[in-house]
Formats: C-alpha cells, structure tokens, sequence
C-alpha cells in the first residue's frame, strides 16, 4: 500500500525511455519502535526503508529523500516525462517540491477540507 506514488518515464542518453514509477509506502513501524517508509523509484533505483521517531516523521523523511533522490538522478542526466510521447522533460522538483518563492508561485492546493 502506497501513501502516494506517480507513474513517468524517464530517459537517459543511452538508455531509451521507460516507465517507471515512483512510490512512498505506508508507514509501519519495526520491533525496535521505530517507523519506516519504503521509497522506491521502480524501474531505477531498489526499494529503501527511511526510518524516522514515529510515522509523520517517517513520510516527512521520506519525502525528503525523494526529492533529493530525484535531483541527482536528474544531475546525472535523466530526463522525467509524464507521457512517453512528451517532447519536454519536466523538473520534478519543481512540479512535486515546490519552495517558497517564485518556484511555488501560482501552486496552490487543489482542495482543502477540515474533517
């Protein structure tokens, strides 16, 4: 079970493009009472456990990881697409990470519901 995940390709020179996706699992705690995450980019990369203190810390961790993963990815030449037959890559630090400033200028929540 998966907490969110994308489906996208990715190309590299040399390597034609391919379907991929990229997932963060649910949190679930060890026997050492710690809590974990799987980050996986299928695909590319072997599944990896991020561990935090308790769940949110866990996903938050997770998510740093992802994003981090995902530049040196792109820094060491691939290209994200979210559609095989896109010409343009896409940055997915912008489009999944956005920070404050002119990165996250226009992005806003889709929906936002108290419960």
């Amino acid at each position: 079970m998966h907490i969110a995940k994308s489906r996208l390709y990715v190309e590299r020179r040399g390597v034609p493009r391919k379907a991929v996706q990229v997932a963060i699992g649910m949190p679930a705690p060890d026997r050492h009472g710690d809590v974990s995450c799987a980050v996986h980019i299928r695909g590319i990369d072997p599944p990896r456990r991020i561990f935090g203190i308790d769940s949110l810390q866990a996903v938050a961790l997770s998510f740093g990881f992802l994003e981090e993963r995902l530049a040196s990815l792109q820094s060491s030449g691939w290209r994200f697409y979210f559609d095989r037959k896109d010409a343009k890559p896409f940055d997915p630090r912008s489009i999944w990470f956005p920070k404050t400033g002119s990165a996250a200028r226009g992005l806003r929540a889709k929906r936002i519901e108290e419960t």
